[in-house]
């Protein structure tokens, strides 16, 4: 995750907390994306909101990189490895870009990948 992400993050939490106007439901749903989750009350959004900014490591910093490594070590390219997970080729770029966080089925990839190679899995 590039600090720009968290920085937009940042803003939009605080402009929902501030109640700014015209903030609200888009606003949210672009702290979804941001963030992998989906609220489904208040309290689970300031948790979740919480835990985004306080995870120390910012695991999808390295999941990124480590998607693209395992990739590569397949042998596969970003379509190929898209048309594996049923995922457009896009989404591959983002997710080694640290855009958007892994789907559960690409972290079951990465995971799979990395016990092939008697790597540490996430």
């Amino acid at each position: 995750m590039t600090e720009e992400i968290v920085e937009r993050a940042k803003s939009l939490y605080s402009s929902i907390v501030g109640r700014e106007p015209g903030r609200g439901m888009a606003a949210i749903s672009e702290l979804e994306r941001i963030t992998g989750r989906q609220f489904r009350n208040t309290a689970d959004f300031h948790r979740e909101m919480e835990a985004f900014f306080t995870r120390g490591d910012r695991i999808w910093e390295k999941t990124g990189m480590r998607i693209h490594q395992a990739r590569k070590k397949a042998r596969l390219t970003q379509g190929g490895l898209a048309e594996l997970l049923g995922v457009h080729k896009r989404t591959i770029i983002r997710w080694e870009k640290n855009e958007i966080s892994p789907s559960p089925k690409a972290l079951e990839w990465l995971n799979g990948q990395s016990a092939l190679y008697g790597e540490k899995v996430t």
